[in-house]
């Protein structure tokens, strides 16, 4: 890490990407940003999955793929020099862990949600995932020096439901503008659905695009459904639905269609997906959830139509070649003016800085004398320590570097004079004040020192 700047912690769910994955692109866009001010490390707790991708991140960010069960020992020792200023969660999922990684080396948290689970949960009937989500947001996002949201509209709702008041921030998803390019239409019928087909409003939508609306379709038009899909999906493939996967590069696939779509019918945040299919200068069909939050207008950017019917009508009629050029242009005119991913990154850049600038000058004090928790049990290890919770059951295996830390945490040392003593005891040229910080960081966050 750079010593003449900051540096932030990102703790994400999924490998950032510029391309693909929608949630991938939007944490690519924040690590991004990041970056511009920040040293940067990411720890990919993949919660989200797995995506074998180049993430094409600047030089400044190093990232390390952690366990999906990561302790905060885990996610300080992954990296190494001084604690960073800040820490970032990327969802919610994320939050609790992040929290206390912040808690224990007393840093600020900063948030993104991007969507509103709690509210698409409650959408979805699943009214007991809601409210642990309520808890769990209720129980850490105060604390947060910083929340984000995609969509302007789910400010207030978060903000009121927590207390937050301007702590909650609109960033709006991003794409990358192609050149500007005359598009030629394939004219071969092919209707594309872009997404994650394993998130719930994206099943629905595949199946009601497949049946219902294919249906009212002219047989000469056929769907491409892309994104990795759930076995509900995959179900659907057939003469006239083509059933992908996940493809990194969606350029070639945007090219063979005519139209895109996105017959969402719930569903929060903003569609990452419209957006792209907007840049590619594609006619985009959708739903009035569909465009939930984009300040676009029905008949001049986009079609929009909530029925079965209605909605294959609007396909039929984004088909035709001049209809569909008028669409696409004013689409893609209006997405590069709010949505083009430079200035979204470099507003995004300017506002992290100052939450990291505000929220960095908090570490505990030098001569504070850590002392290690009560009720542990301490055994010898071949390779350190194994240290027993009695109050929470829980099992530490400390190695032997952190276990030399440990065993000077008695409250007769300060921070300073372990760091010494660890030199001294390892022969080292220079006490590791560092090392030492943010293992004392990781042995807080398990509980084992005070």
């Amino acid at each position: 890490m750079s010593s003449h700047r900051r540096s932030l912690l990102a703790l994400v769910p999924i490998t950032p990407a510029p391309r693909g994955n929608g949630l991938a692109m939007r944490v690519w866009s924040w690590i991004s940003a990041a970056a511009r001010h920040h040293d940067v490390a990411v720890a990919v707790v993949p919660i989200a999955g797995h995506l074998d991708e180049d993430s094409n991140l600047p030089p400044e960010v190093a990232l390390r793929t952690l366990a999906v069960n990561a302790s905060v020992m885990d996610v300080l020792n992954a990296f190494q020099g001084p604690l960073p200023d800040a820490v970032l969660a990327a969802r919610l999922g994320l939050v609790p862990l992040a929290a206390a990684v912040a808690a224990a080396a007393d840093l600020p948290l900063l948030v993104d949600l991007d969507e509103d689970d709690v509210a698409l949960h409650q959408a979805l009937g699943r009214h007991d995932e809601a409210e642990r989500l309520r808890r769990l947001a209720a129980k850490h996002l105060p604390r947060a020096a910083l929340v984000a949201v995609a969509a302007a509209g789910d400010i207030e709702p978060v903000a009121s439901r927590y207390g937050l008041g301007a702590a909650v921030i609109a960033v709006p998803n991003c794409v990358r503008i192609p050149a500007r390019s005359r598009r030629a239409s394939p004219g071969a019928g092919r209707v594309i659905f872009v997404g994650n087909l394993t998130y719930s409003p994206n099943t629905d939508a595949a199946r009601w695009l497949a049946t219902e609306i294919l249906a009212a379709l002219p047989p000469d038009m056929s769907l491409d459904l892309v994104g990795q899909p759930d076995p509900t999906v995959e179900e659907l493939a057939g003469p006239r639905v083509r059933v992908h996967g996940y493809i990194p590069d969606l350029t070639s696939s945007y090219a063979k269609a005519d139209v895109a779509v996105a017959p969402l019918r719930f569903g929060a945040g903003t569609r990452i997906k419209v957006l792209e299919a907007f840049a590619q200068r594609l006619p985009v069909v959708t739903t009035a959830k569909g465009v939930e939050g984009l300040s676009v207008v029905d008949g001049v950017h986009v079609l929009v139509a909530d029925d079965g019917p209605s909605f294959a009508r609007a396909i039929e009629r984004a088909r035709q070649p001049d209809e569909g050029a008028r669409l696409a242009d004013a689409a893609y005119e209006w997405v590069a003016t709010h949505h083009e991913s430079d200035a979204v990154i470099g507003r995004l850049a300017d506002t992290l800085a100052k939450a990291v600038t505000g929220g960095a000058a908090r570490s505990r004090p030098d001569d504070a004398r850590p002392r290690a928790a009560p009720g542990l049990d301490v055994n010898d290890a071949e390779d350190g320590l194994v240290v027993y919770q009695d109050d929470t059951g829980a099992v530490h295996h400390l190695n032997s570097s952190v276990a030399a830390v440990f065993v000077l945490c008695n409250g007769s040392f300060s921070v300073t004079e372990i760091a010494e003593e660890i030199q001294e005891a390892f022969g080292l040229d220079a006490a590791p004040s560092d090392e030492v910080a943010r293992c004392l960081a990781g042995l807080r966050g398990s509980g084992l020192i005070g």
